[in-house]
């Protein structure tokens, strides 16, 4: 029997090509992210070293296009709620010190308040959250950003700038303001996530860091608090406040003597 080879048709499965497709799409991103992560280094280091003015460019240059990524990503998610956390929070607080600082020399107390934020609890959740700088993952990338570059530009603010910054911390400008600061957003959280937007988030499908930490994947610490200590076992968001409460007062001991320090230059 003589097969016409005109009338083969050679069809694909859907599903195995659109997975190739989406294959093929990750392997691009990955490698785009990979070179820009490289090349955010090598800057980085110059800038650094040879023109720390730049600094705060340089944040802002990387911060608001991987900020407003991640949104797109995340509302295709229903992760747009993760956008409310602390983290973020801070991020905008530098960003309105740097227009103070720059625009209207205004410089105390606000730069008191996010030294010891970043250099205290933005900072040591890269080792609580174990966020690691991986060269091809953009999400890494962002991560890294926003825990770790507003610690630079507070850096070059504080020991390579020409403002008049403080250079030693009181209990006030150095634990109620920054406590004032956290608690603020700790309410603005609950009241948008757990009053006005609670039957969306929840009947919705959509994500919260509460949900994730508390619910979906919990947490070592929420682990240790409601298991060990046994303690609001039918509450997660006493959980949740409650320990990222204690954990801010704790990381911001070392912040009180950080400031004064000149080794770190």
């Amino acid at each position: 029997m003589i097969v016409d080879s005109n009338k083969i048709k050679i069809e694909t499965i859907p599903v195995i090509d659109d997975s190739l497709k989406k294959r093929r799409n990750i392997k691009l991103l990955d490698k785009v992210t990979f070179v820009m992560s490289f090349g955010i280094v090598l800057l980085t280091e110059y800038i650094m070293l040879r023109r720390a003015e730049l600094i705060p460019i340089l944040y802002l240059m990387l911060l608001i296009p991987l900020v407003t990524a991640r949104f797109l990503v995340y509302r295709m998610s229903k992760w747009q709620f993760f956008l409310l956390d602390f983290c973020y929070y801070t991020n905008a607080g530098v960003i309105t010190t740097l227009i103070s600082i720059y625009c209207f020399n205004s410089v105390s107390p606000l730069f008191e308040i996010m030294f010891v934020n970043c250099a205290g609890p933005l900072l040591m959740a890269i080792i609580l959250w174990t966020n690691s700088f991986v060269f091809h993952d953009l999400t890494k990338l962002t991560s890294i950003v926003i825990h770790f570059f507003p610690n630079l530009v507070l850096y070059y603010l504080r020991w390579k700038s020409s403002f008049p910054i403080p250079d030693h911390l009181t209990f006030l400008t150095g634990f109620v303001y920054p406590l004032i600061f956290y608690i603020s957003w700790q309410v603005i959280y609950v009241i948008i996530t757990e009053v006005i937007y609670k039957d969306k988030i929840y009947n919705g499908g959509y994500m919260t860091s509460l949900r994730w930490l508390c619910q979906i994947k919990p947490h070592m610490l929420h682990q240790f608090v409601t298991k060990k200590l046994g303690l609001f076992k039918d509450s997660p968001l006493n959980v949740m406040i409650w320990t990222q409460l204690v954990y801010t007062i704790v990381t911001y001991i070392p912040c009180l003597f950080v400031l004064q320090l000149q080794m770190v230059t």
